[in-house]
């Protein structure tokens, strides 16, 4: 048997919650393969040219452990920053969702018993 439903609402907050959670892993994920992997596998040595037109060794200033530890915090900084963009991105589309939603109808759903 089955029943139709209309989604005439959607939670901004549960919505927030859910865009944080999604936003955060989506860039933890991701997040590693554009930040963490290419330092660890010498991606970084493209910064190093500003040592070498000093005339200084990046290794004499410890700059490759400085790399690492600088990408790390761009990563853990990106996940909590992308985290909390996506979640503000899904509250204004719940907000907006209901707010139409209220003119022109929502979206109708079909659910099956079990």
């Amino acid at each position: 048997m089955t029943a139709r439903h209309i989604i005439r609402r959607v939670g901004v907050v549960s919505s927030m919650k859910l865009g944080c959670a999604v936003g955060g892993l989506l860039f933890a994920v991701f997040g590693c393969f554009t930040l963490l992997l290419p330092g660890l596998l010498g991606g970084g040595s493209l910064f190093m040219g500003a040592f070498e037109e000093t005339g200084m060794s990046p290794d004499a200033f410890g700059a490759g452990a400085g790399m690492l530890v600088f990408l790390v915090v761009l990563y853990v900084l990106g996940v909590a920053f992308y985290a909390v963009f996506t979640g503000l991105v899904m509250a204004l589309y719940a907000f907006f969702y209901n707010v139409v939603a209220r003119m022109v109808g929502g979206v109708e759903v079909e659910l099956e018993e079990l």
